[in-house]
């Protein structure tokens, strides 16, 4: 949302912002993972080596916006 947006929702207040990222950055830890599980369903044989792969590549990899 952009920054007018948040004004216009009556979202100024910092702790109601950090409020509203900490939820939604909860809520990836649960879409996350199991969209990663959804993908590799079919690819039962290779499936851990990707899931590591994909571990690896997430934690060793900067940040990117």
């Amino acid at each position: 949302m952009a920054p007018h947006g948040r004004f216009l929702a009556g979202v100024q207040r910092l702790d109601v912002m950090l409020t509203m990222l900490f939820v939604g950055y909860g809520f990836l830890g649960l879409v996350v993972p199991t969209t990663t599980v959804l993908a590799l369903e079919k690819h039962g044989a290779i499936a851990g080596t990707a899931s590591t792969l994909m571990g690896t590549r997430c934690g060793s990899s900067p940040a990117r916006w």
